[in-house]
């Protein structure tokens, strides 16, 4: 097996993220994007034209042709960023393939974003020990909170930082 890393484009991320084992429905326009279509950021709804900082990246992982891992992750003010989307197929899974990708998106940062001081992600119950490898520190154990629309939200994800 011989994996090879490579920017990608929402288009080829998406199907890997359209499976039965991973439920997002992410839009091309942002990384930030959730399930029922709104945008939220630290309790904050953004305009629909305002994607200053949300551009997304996407790097995927493949074998040979095959679209067997991706990530993305995108700007969220001028020295922050979040990574989201980190998925490996399942029978790829466990041959460092997530590790790689996220290794790809930090040396991106450092050497493409000078600006950027940290990455944060909420790190999933399967995902956390992954995170942690690539030294993410946990800074909570869940995320609990009031969406702009007055819904109160609980996710069990952890969230999880990287200094970068």
């Amino acid at each position: 097996m011989n994996i090879t890393i490579r920017p990608i484009s929402y288009e080829q991320a998406s199907p890997l993220w359209q499976n039965e084992e991973m439920s997002t429905n992410l839009k091309r326009v942002s990384s930030m994007m959730y399930w029922d279509g709104r945008e939220y950021l630290g309790g904050n709804q953004f305009k629909v034209h305002d994607y200053t900082y949300s551009t997304p990246h996407f790097l995927g992982a493949f074998d040979g042709d095959l679209l067997v891992g991706t990530v993305s992750y995108h700007k969220v003010t001028e020295d922050q960023w979040r990574m989201r989307g980190l998925y490996v197929l399942h029978d790829y899974r466990r041959r460092s393939i997530g590790t790689a990708l996220q290794q790809r998106m930090i040396v991106d940062l450092k050497e493409n974003h000078k600006k950027a001081s940290f990455v944060w992600v909420f790190g999933g119950e399967q995902s956390i020990k992954l995170h942690e490898k690539a030294n993410f520190r946990r800074t909570s154990p869940y995320f609990a909170g009031t969406l702009p629309d007055g819904n109160y939200v609980e996710h069990k994800d952890c969230y999880m930082i990287l200094y970068l």
